[in-house]
């Protein structure tokens, strides 16, 4: 299995955070990252990603992950990614059900 050539994915990201006009703490605070995990990954000093922060830099950032991690050449997220971010936003959590209470036995 081959991984994903960090370094690539570094400049992308940095590209893509230049064509918001982003500095890395603003590209951070978007992302709900760590501003030093994401300067790490652009200096393709991290030797992984985890799929939920690909998924959340790539939303912020207006790309696709498979840009991000050199699958695609085209960084324009599909249709399909930006009504799921857009619906994602829009539903609220489904609360959760009340537990019943069970009286202690006695004896």
């Amino acid at each position: 299995m081959q991984r994903p050539d960090m370094v690539r994915l570094g400049e992308r990201l940095i590209r893509a955070r230049a064509q918001r006009g982003w500095n890395q703490s603003e590209c951070a605070r978007q992302a709900g990252v760590h501003r030093a995990t994401l300067a790490l990954l652009e200096d393709g000093k991290k030797p992984h990603i985890r799929s939920d922060m690909l998924y959340t830099l790539a939303l912020a950032l207006g790309v696709s992950a498979d840009y991000l991690l050199g699958l695609h050449e085209d960084p324009q997220v599909a249709p399909s990614a930006t009504s799921l971010h857009a619906t994602a936003h829009e539903t609220k959590p489904t609360p959760k059900r009340q537990r019943r209470r069970q009286a202690a036995s006695i004896g």
